[in-house]
């Protein structure tokens, strides 16, 4: 079964860059830039993980993160943001798992692996 994963990332030359990276990976990889467009595609896309950034417009973070666990629980939500303060709140808000910018790659690699993901 193929793992579907939601980039959401305000910055359209780092999404396209971590996309391109999980598509290597043979992920079934699609993007969102806004809080809105997000919700649109955990409906529509069904991911089975969600990437995102923690300031994005349109809304705040935490609250992007509970929208996303209250719709479908089983998602996996990586947070990914260059505030390390945020950690906490993005963990408390129901996020598996927090990077920090910037990052290798291959961090985001192994925190997909990380949720039990692999690509088709």
């Amino acid at each position: 079964m193929e793992t579907k994963i939601l980039i959401v990332e305000d910055e359209a030359d780092l999404c396209l860059l971590v996309q391109n990276f999980l598509e290597t990976k043979e992920y079934v990889v699609q993007s969102a830039y806004t809080f809105e467009e997000v919700m649109q595609k955990v409906h529509t896309f069904e991911p089975d993980i969600v990437i995102m950034d923690y300031n994005l417009p349109g809304g705040k973070g935490t609250d992007l993160v509970s929208s996303i666990k209250k719709h479908n629980p089983r998602i996996s939500v990586i947070v990914i943001s260059g505030m390390n303060e945020a950690q906490e709140a993005a963990l408390q808000s129901g996020a598996e798992q927090f990077i920090e910018k910037p990052f290798p790659l291959s961090k985001i690699g192994k925190a997909v692996e990380a949720t039990g993901a692999s690509g088709s």
